[in-house]
């Protein structure tokens, strides 16, 4: 053994440092599973229900009737778009996205011909959501 090296018990105090307990890294790890496993109990907090879900759709349509209706004044049309129906429906056993919601415009526009005519064409369109529960706001569905 070399002169310099002194041996000490553990727990002893060597230049200002408590030399380590060797239990030290299992109780630490005992404490972090049971911590982890304590989460993993808790139950998903509860899907918001239909007056929290139904306003944020109409939010939804006031957006896309709004830039539905901004045209370009080139092309010399006027397009009307006009709400027929938001439809909220509950997806049963679905914590993620716990409820579909579907909005439908009725779109009428109006073009003027060269002759001064007006030439005037309606459709309807038909915009598909889902609320997601982690975002807690609603994602437009891209539908074929």
């Amino acid at each position: 053994m070399d002169p310099w090296t002194v041996r000490r018990p553990p727990g002893t105090i060597h230049d200002g440092v408590h030399e380590m307990n060797r239990r030290t890294p299992t109780v630490g790890v005992v404490l972090a599973l049971a911590v982890a496993l304590s989460g993993c109990s808790k139950k998903p907090p509860a899907p918001p229900g239909r007056e929290v879900v139904t306003p944020l759709l109409l939010q939804e349509v006031q957006v896309i009737k709004t830039g539905g209706e901004q045209a370009d004044p080139g092309l010399r049309l006027k397009p009307t778009w006009d709400m027929v129906s938001v439809d909220v429906r509950e997806r049963a056993n679905d914590t993620e996205t716990p409820w579909a919601g579907t909005i439908t415009f009725r779109v009428k526009t109006e073009a003027k011909e060269y002759d001064g005519s007006v030439v005037t064409k309606e459709s309807e369109r038909r915009f598909e959501y889902l609320y997601n529960a982690g975002l807690q706001r609603w994602i437009y569905q891209v539908t074929p």
